[in-house]
């Protein structure tokens, strides 16, 4: 059987990975078979580069500084193997059916059971994850990775090196944390969260404890946090409730359900009254209308609609701008926004701070808010969070962490835009320590 040797990319915590750079060049090896336990070790040399036993190693592959990469050890190859072993007739035929122009220096047999003096020099690893996500084969990774880097996090709670906790968890997306989260309790038969509880404190254990929750668990977490005992952090529920999608309200409302053993709705109702508790109930049902398109007739009627219960009249009909905000899809209400303008002589917001106060005045707004400009309001959030005396860390940490796969990067520019600063300048100025280091290492420059 053929066995594959694999150039892979020697992380600084050891790790080896098959699909770590997507871009990274790689030779490609198919060999009869592996007699030795142990691969050879190929040397990394700063004026050399790659050296290897035929000297046939692409100037374009490039390691760590200083570090020497170790082929897979034969078991290593074996679980390699056993993931591929339903690939190699199709990926073979996929293979010889890619233009030429594609895999120039491509070499390949196709035999019916197995590859014979098969040398393939990719120049692009793109085509090879590509081929891999087409016959949706799961990524392989080698055991090495998350042995040594679990086992490193471990060692470290003897002297509670928070640094290197900061460096697992600062450059991994949520869904490898909840895999090194799962690995942790496999190998060491620990709860990595308890572990962390017992050996951090203040900030940083907060915004380490919220990067290794489930998206979906961490804002169902914090809308509990929020109404538990006495007092209610309305700016929480409004920040949580008012901007997500249907997808994820319904997946928040299932999880609160089945994690705190309550009914969110029941809560609601149980912390806050009035108009206010009503818009809340209407976001838990996660039924706004996502269709993209506009009409524009709608919007017309809507801002006149809107107008006539606000500013056209003496009082206020609130079950009006409730019904409207609540239902309506971001882009249907972006130009309902934009001919309440026309109608009214005034912005919408404006006419909501006239005609409102309070909490339910800051949920409408940031409805309004969100359909114009998502990435502009958590901006604005961040800096309130972090402008005068002291620092809301609850809020800086919560909005770095569930907006740092989605639209962080657009939440920086604007940022950018509308305080003349950097977030991450303002993050290094306004925090301190381990804190300002993990926070700036999720945020970037």
């Amino acid at each position: 059987m053929a066995t594959l040797l694999s150039q892979v990319i020697l992380q600084q915590d050891r790790s080896l990975s098959i699909h770590q750079l997507v871009s990274m060049p790689i030779l490609l090896f198919l060999e009869d078979s592996l007699q030795q336990e142990e691969g050879p070790i190929l040397q990394h040399h700063r004026m050399l580069g790659f050296q290897g036993q035929q000297g046939i190693l692409p100037r374009e592959a490039t390691l760590l500084q200083g570090a020497s990469l170790e082929l897979p050890r034969l078991e290593e190859c074996h679980l390699i193997l056993e993931a591929l072993a339903l690939l190699y007739l199709p990926l073979g035929l996929a293979l010889v059916a890619i233009h030429s122009s594609l895999l120039p220096k491509a070499m390949l047999e196709v035999d019916q059971h197995k590859f014979q003096d098969f040398l393939v020099d990719m120049y692009h690893l793109q085509c090879l994850v590509c081929l891999l996500q087409w016959f949706s084969v799961p990524r392989v990774q080698f055991k090495l990775r998350q042995t040594s880097m679990l086992e490193g996090m471990q060692k470290s709670y003897a002297r509670t090196d928070e640094q290197a906790i900061i460096n697992v968890v600062a450059n991994r997306s949520n869904d490898q944390r909840q895999k090194i989260k799962t690995a942790f309790k496999t190998m060491y038969g620990k709860d990595l969260i308890k572990d962390l509880k017992s050996e951090l404190s203040g900030n940083v254990e907060e915004l380490i404890l919220a990067l290794f929750m489930p998206s979906t668990y961490y804002d169902a977490w914090s809308l509990h946090h929020a109404m538990k005992g006495v007092g209610t952090q309305e700016s929480v529920l409004i920040e949580i409730l008012c901007t997500r999608t249907n997808q994820e309200i319904r997946e928040i409302v299932n999880c609160y359900k089945s994690e705190f053993g309550r009914d969110i709705e029941q809560d609601i109702r149980s912390d806050t009254s009035g108009h206010f508790e009503r818009l809340l109930i209407s976001m838990c049902q996660g039924n706004r209308d996502e269709n993209q398109t506009v009409d524009y007739q709608k919007a017309q009627e809507d801002a006149q609609r809107l107008y006539q219960a606000g500013e056209g009249r003496l009082g206020t009909d609130e079950s009006c701008f409730n019904m409207v905000l609540a239902s309506r899809s971001f882009p249907q209400l972006k130009a309902t926004v934009e001919a309440y303008s026309r109608i009214a002589n005034r912005d919408l917001l404006s006419s909501i701070d006239r005609e409102f106060s309070g909490n339910v005045e800051r949920g409408l707004k940031t409805i309004v808010q969100c359909a114009l400009n998502r990435p502009a309001f958590f901006a604005e959030r961040l800096y309130y969070s972090m402008k005068g005396a002291g620092t809301d860390d609850s809020t800086l940490i919560r909005i770095v962490v569930t907006r740092s796969e989605i639209d962080l990067v657009q939440i920086k520019q604007m940022f950018t835009q509308m305080y003349q600063k950097t977030l991450a300048t303002m993050i290094a100025s306004d925090t301190s320590g381990d804190y300002r280091q993990l926070l700036l290492a999720i945020v970037g420059q």
